[in-house]
């Protein structure tokens, strides 16, 4: 309860003066830094559309990057795995549930299919089908882009590395 007073004692001076001296059009109170700013120096609401009268959220832009960035340090690795869980989901979309893409997130360290390496995993898809096929290593998964999940194409590459290697 100590601490809310504190917070009114520090707020209700600002709170005095913007009674006694009106917002100018084009003004919004910052609720972070305690300050008036220019309407410019807000974000739009995607929420609510035009909730107030600018259509604005309620801290300035200063004020949300700093709020970002400290909820970013504070917790670092749960806000990787937010975003890790985010970006698998909007890659392969209807290829993956939400649930899966949490768990991806929360452990991408895995096996290879194909190579059996230890290390980060990706989500392998058939780029006709869409279909997942596994998952697989990052030198994996760039090797079958290269070769376009072409059967043929693999054949002959390991044709050519049969024709050049030397047997023992």
């Amino acid at each position: 309860m100590k601490e809310l007073d504190a917070l009114f004692a520090e707020i209700e001076p600002l709170i005095e003066r913007v009674k006694r001296e009106p917002l100018r059009e084009g003004e919004k109170f910052c609720n972070g830094c305690k300050t008036v700013k220019s309407v410019t120096e807000f974000n739009n609401r995607r929420d609510r559309g035009s909730a107030d009268r600018y259509g604005k959220v309620s801290k300035c832009r200063a004020c949300t990057t700093a709020a970002a960035h400290d909820w970013y340090y504070r917790d670092h690795e749960k806000a990787k795995k937010l975003a890790r869980a985010t970006q698998y989901k909007r890659r392969h979309g209807e290829r993956i549930t939400d649930a899966e893409a949490t768990r991806l997130a929360k452990s991408n360290v895995g096996y290879c299919d194909l190579c059996s390496d230890y290390g980060v995993i990706f989500i392998d898809h058939d780029h006709k089908t869409e279909a997942r096929r596994g998952f697989l290593c990052s030198r994996c998964n760039f090797a079958l882009g290269g070769f376009k999940d072409s059967i043929e194409l693999l054949q002959k590459a390991a044709a050519y590395l049969l024709r050049y290697t030397e047997f023992i």
